[in-house]
């Protein structure tokens, strides 16, 4: 597992496998994150999945599949 710098992981999150999360992420409590995680978004669920993402260069969130997450 490798984290990028300034991730948070919640409480009794499990992480399977040889897995990066990307930098600024957060992942709930009790999440199972079984995939790679881009850079600054949230994940959630079992197995965990992006709920909500940031982008740096316009400066909101956005959905997946709303644009460039």
């Amino acid at each position: 597992m490798r984290t990028g710098a300034g991730s948070e992981l919640g409480a009794h999150c499990v992480i399977v496998g040889n897995v990066t999360i990307g930098k600024g992420c957060r992942v709930t409590p009790n999440s199972v994150v079984t995939r790679d995680l881009p850079d600054f978004c949230i994940a959630a669920g079992n197995p965990a999945r992006v709920v909500d993402a940031n982008v740096p260069k316009a400066g909101v969130w956005q959905l997946p599949g709303e644009g460039s997450c």
